[in-house]
C-alpha cells in the first residue's frame, strides 16, 4: 500500500515483507487473499492481479 498503482511482483513483495532469502511464494498469494477478504467489503476491489507478474494496489480503480 506504500506504492499505490505500482505493479509489484510476488518476489518484490516477498522480499519486502519476509526478507530476500524467504522461499515461500505461496505465502504472498495467501496473504493477498486475506487482505482482499478484509478490504473488498469496504468498497470496490483495491488489489488487482496482473497476470504473469504480480499485484497492484489501486483503491480508485473500479473492478
Amino acid at each position: 500500500m506504500a506504492h499505490p498503482r505500482q505493479v509489484l511482483s510476488r518476489q518484490q513483495i516477498l522480499g519486502a515483507v519476509w526478507g530476500p532469502h524467504h522461499q515461500g511464494r505461496d505465502a504472498v498469494d495467501t496473504y493477498i487473499r486475506y487482505l482482499r477478504r478484509k478490504l473488498d467489503p469496504l468498497g470496490p476491489p483495491a488489489i488487482h492481479t496482473k497476470r504473469g507478474y504480480g499485484y497492484v494496489f489501486d483503491p480508485d480503480r473500479e473492478a
